[in-house]
Order: structure tokens, then sequence, then C-alpha cells
């Protein structure tokens, strides 16, 4: 033991010199691994690429929501200043609010929608029924409770939103 050496360390030789891995493969298993590892790096490039395009669709849809809380914002606001008589627009009032809650992952019912709108509940009904019935909506019954249906866009609708949202964003 030298002096720099810690009490419990011990003096140890160099291990003698042996072949790696791939210096006792054959060539030809030398080249089927060198094969592999290549296949595997080209995986994990597609994959990379496949998570950037994750991320670039999530980084979309929230600079859509942000959007979309901005407006939904801007319209109360107008709404409480002068009126909610002077503002209606049922259908865009919806489908923002859907959005939000659909990106969200929040379930939204019907009648809490048709609440939202600031008109009467069958406005909001008959509006509700005309997007279903076009495709922009979609309704489905909850299982549990008979009276009750869930909304969603669809999904062409939410892509859709999702492109006017980012383009409103950027000017």
């Amino acid at each position: 033991m030298t002096a720099s050496m810690h009490p419990l360390q011990t003096e140890r030789s160099e291990p003698p010199h042996t072949a790696s891995a791939p210096e006792r493969l054959e060539p030809e298993q030398r080249a089927a691994l060198l094969e592999m590892a290549v296949a595997a790096e080209h995986q994990l490039i597609a994959l990379r690429m496949e998570i950037a395009g994750l991320d670039e669709d999530a980084a979309r849809i929230a600079s859509a929501r942000r959007m979309a809380l901005k407006i939904q914002k801007l319209r109360h606001r107008v709404r409480a200043h002068v009126g909610p008589s002077y503002i209606q627009d049922p259908v865009f009032d919806l489908m923002i609010d859907i959005f939000i809650n659909q990106v969200a992952h929040r379930p939204v019912s019907v009648s809490a929608v048709s609440n939202g709108t600031g008109v009467a509940a069958t406005t909001s009904l008959r509006w509700i029924a005309r997007l279903c019935e076009k495709g922009i909506l979609v309704r489905t019954d909850d299982p549990f409770d008979h009276r009750r249906g869930w909304l969603t866009l669809s999904d062409r609708s939410f892509s859709e939103l999702v492109a006017i949202l980012v383009q409103t964003a950027k000017g």
C-alpha cells in the first residue's frame, strides 16, 4: 500500500489485455452486428422524428388553446360591457367552449354548453343539432344517464379550428 492510498484500497495490477467482443467475432458476425446497430440507429432517428412531430402538434394545440381562451375572455368582457343581447353568436361561443374543454380533456355536457352561449336553451339545442348533422360536433349519450349527452368537436373540425386559431395567433 502506498502512502497516498486510502486504507481500504489495495493495489491492483492492470488486467492482461483481452480482446474486446467485436475483435473475437468472425468477419461475417461483425458485419451482421454492424448491420443491426445501423438498423437500431435508424429506428432511433425515426422515433426522435416522430416525437418531434408530436411535440410540434402539442405546441400548435397549446397555442390554439391560448388563442381560444383570449377570444373567449374578450367576448365575455364585451358582452359584460354592452350587454348580452348585443353580442350573440351561439355557434362560435359553443365551438370555442367545446374546443377549450376538449383540449383540457374535460367532458362537456349539452346542457353546460347551452347555458354558456347566452341565448335561449332551445336556440342552443337547435344549433347543436344542426352542427351534429353537419359533422362539426359529435354527440355521445351518457351510458349512465340517458338524459345527458356529451359534446366534442369532430376530428376534422378540431384540426381546422386549431389551424384557424394558430393562424389568428400569428396575426
